[in-house]
């Protein structure tokens, strides 16, 4: 009677180990999508700091998507798009005269 007990509490620790692997596998793939994302983001802004910080600390996609939807937004709206420098007009050196 005590065996069986203890194979059916093995049992049932071995189905939740299960269910729990597959929730790790969802949480890193959420996790790896939203920081390629923001890591790309911050790369395109030239946003260093952000790049690194978001690199080295894993917070299950939280400090990305604020990257993305807050900071990065806010860094684009200051710097705008970029537009080619303006060059003044020259002017034709004068035709030589015969």
């Amino acid at each position: 009677m005590p065996d069986e007990a203890l194979n059916d509490a093995l049992a049932n620790n071995a189905a939740l180990g299960g269910g729990m692997i597959a929730l790790l596998v969802l949480v890193g793939l959420w996790s790896v999508i939203w920081k390629a994302i923001a890591l790309w983001k911050a790369a395109r802004n030239g946003s260093k700091p952000w790049y690194i910080v978001m690199l080295i600390l894993n917070t299950v996609g939280i400090l990305e998507i604020i990257y993305i939807f807050v900071i990065s937004k806010k860094t684009e709206m200051t710097q705008g798009t970029p537009q080619a420098p303006q060059v003044p007009p020259t002017q034709a050196p004068p035709a030589p005269q015969a």
